[in-house]
């Protein structure tokens, strides 16, 4: 399943539901890498035969590098601070400590990094959540793991089924759970914190 393009939290899903049986990501990410070895011995091996039209061509993929995890670390310093003021500073020292292992996140957080303060605007109660996209990006790969067997729509309709449908999903996802809560007290007790903040 993982080899034909199901993400290991389906693979996880699916599993569960088949076997009964409660596995974690990296339970199925283990023999997922059991091919690793055969691949490897295919993709050294010489070209012995005779092929009329070799060609080349390339395609690319994203690929994480280095350490994620320091690097994350150091930014959560910037989105969980107490307020807007201590986050300001926890982006100069992340701008500092990166530029020199990591020249180019330190340069784009020296250039946009105060976007990243825009956050301390929403109520305190908010900021976990809306401080990232990544409600919005799982939904967006979801999109392109359907387009990308289509290729091209045939037409606009076929477009906007196929897009609708895992959006319907997971709105009716958002809806059983409270992803945000959007009760007047709590707003009302944020605004005043940060009019308290700003006194």
């Amino acid at each position: 399943m993982y080899v034909s393009g199901v993400s290991t939290r389906k693979v996880k899903k699916i599993t569960e539901v088949l076997c009964g049986l409660e596995i974690s990501r990296t339970q199925v990410s283990r023999p997922a890498k059991e091919p690793d070895e055969q691949i490897a011995i295919w993709r050294s091996r010489r070209l012995e035969k005779e092929y009329g039209y070799p060609v080349v061509d390339a395609h690319f993929e994203k690929v994480r590098k280095g350490d994620r995890r320091g690097v994350l670390e150091i930014l959560r310093g910037i989105t969980n601070a107490r307020n807007v003021e201590l986050a300001g500073e926890a982006l100069a020292k992340a701008v500092e400590e990166l530029s020199e292992g990591y020249a180019q996140v330190a340069a784009t957080l020296e250039q946009e990094g105060e976007d990243i303060l825009t956050v301390y605007e929403l109520p305190e109660g908010h900021r976990k959540r809306m401080r990232s996209t990544n409600m919005v990006e799982r939904l967006n790969r979801e999109f392109r793991r359907r387009s990308r067997v289509v290729r091209i729509f045939p037409d606009e309709a076929s477009c906007v089924r196929l897009t609708s449908a895992p959006a319907m999903e997971f709105n009716e996802e958002w809806m059983e759970r409270r992803y945000l809560d959007m009760e007047a007290d709590e707003l009302s007790g944020a605004d005043e914190a940060r009019e308290r903040e700003a006194a």
